[in-house]
């Protein structure tokens, strides 16, 4: 899908730009999230980290606006044969502008909830947190070598954590069974394995996208993203 982004020259040096910025806005991703999730999970004051967590969200949401506006230069000058591409492009960025967003909803839980050590969840939720920034850099590496031979190892193992994900809002919303263990907060602790979900979808779509064509991006395998009721992210 990509191969544009592999004939890079000294002279194109504002194609160049879109490609350096979109994984800075990716490895910014992993930060905001590493600092929410800590937060949650009771490794990191929530008041100490949400200042530099914020101004890496505004980056991360400037730098997709200056991506926006440089696709639409290079695809006024470069015409037809490169529309597809730049839609792609758009729409992942668009993903990676998500996964600032799902860090910041993450950082609220941290706030406002009560400490999440101790729950019956913590443990499922830390080795998630530990998974999932993996895979946020994962995703940075394989868009960066545009990677189509690992890209559907990296889904597959996308789809099982999301498939965790799901299970512990299952688990948590038939807590009144006498056979399992109702967490002390269960709408906060629901909510994380929501919105753990939505960062891995996003990650998901982008690394989809170096293997899909434009019309299939978001809709790659809906059928496992409609169990919830949700509809694809």
């Amino acid at each position: 899908m990509f191969r544009w982004l592999k004939k890079l020259d000294a002279e194109d040096s504002g194609l160049a730009k879109i490609v350096r910025e979109f994984e800075r806005m990716l490895a910014n991703g992993r930060s905001v999230f590493d600092s929410a999730a800590s937060a949650y999970l009771g490794a990191a004051d929530p008041s100490v980290v949400r200042d530099e967590l914020i101004r890496t969200d505004q980056e991360i949401n400037r730098l997709e606006r200056q991506i926006r506006r440089a696709i639409i230069v290079h695809a006024t000058v470069y015409g037809v044969s490169e529309f597809p591409a730049c839609l792609v492009l758009m729409s992942v960025t668009k993903d990676a502008e998500r996964i600032g967003d799902y860090a910041k909803n993450i950082l609220d839980l941290a706030t406002y909830r009560p400490k999440a050590k101790g729950s019956p969840y913590f443990e499922q939720l830390l080795d998630l947190k530990a998974r999932i920034s993996k895979m946020l850099e994962d995703t940075r590496e394989l868009y960066e070598a545009q990677d189509s031979a690992a890209a559907p190892a990296f889904i597959e193992v996308a789809e099982i954590l999301k498939d965790q994900c799901d299970d512990g809002v299952e688990a948590i919303l038939t807590a009144h069974d006498a056979r399992n263990i109702e967490p002390a907060d269960p709408a906060s602790t629901a909510l994380c394995f929501r919105y753990y979900k939505r960062v891995i979808s996003h990650a998901r779509n982008i690394v989809t996208s170096i293997v899909v064509p434009v019309d299939r991006l978001d809709y790659f395998d809906e059928s496992k993203d409609t169990r919830d009721g949700d509809p694809p992210v």
